[in-house]
């Protein structure tokens, strides 16, 4: 694990301990070393998502939602369930974004298939609204 989180960090020393090993083990096939630089770069990712969820969260403190929607789409297209919820209110209530139901449901289905409990309460909410509101047009 130690090893796949020093080529995440895209260490040389990282990457020299790993084709050591490998080096040192003769069983290990260059396939692990590709599954290691795989799973480096995962955590890499996910690693800048959570950068980008932070900065997007303080961009919501500071009242600017325009940068915050912003950075939050970019967290959310990555995967990131906290900031698919946060985008998803914003494009829930038009705020720094246009308005976008429809976004807000897909993001809130995303961020719940993820396990993330509020935007499942969010995703009931809109669909409760949406059925009131097709009911109150008929």
């Amino acid at each position: 694990m130690q090893y796949i989180l020093m080529i995440a960090m895209g260490t040389a020393v990282g990457a020299w301990l790993v084709i050591g090993r490998i080096a040192r083990n003769p069983t290990r096939s260059p396939a692990v070393l590709a599954g290691c630089a795989r799973s480096g770069a995962d955590h890499g990712a996910k690693l800048q998502a959570d950068r980008l969820y932070a900065i997007g969260l303080e961009a919501l403190r500071n009242n600017e939602f325009e940068h915050a929607a912003s950075v939050l789409a970019v967290a959310a297209e990555r995967g990131h369930a906290r900031a698919q919820l946060h985008y998803g209110v914003l494009c829930e209530h038009g705020i720094g974004v246009p308005e976008d139901i429809e976004r807000a449901r897909s993001l809130y289905q995303d961020a719940g298939a993820q396990g993330d409990a509020d935007a499942n309460f969010r995703l009931q909410v809109v669909d409760l609204l949406k059925a009131r509101g097709a009911r109150a047009r008929q």
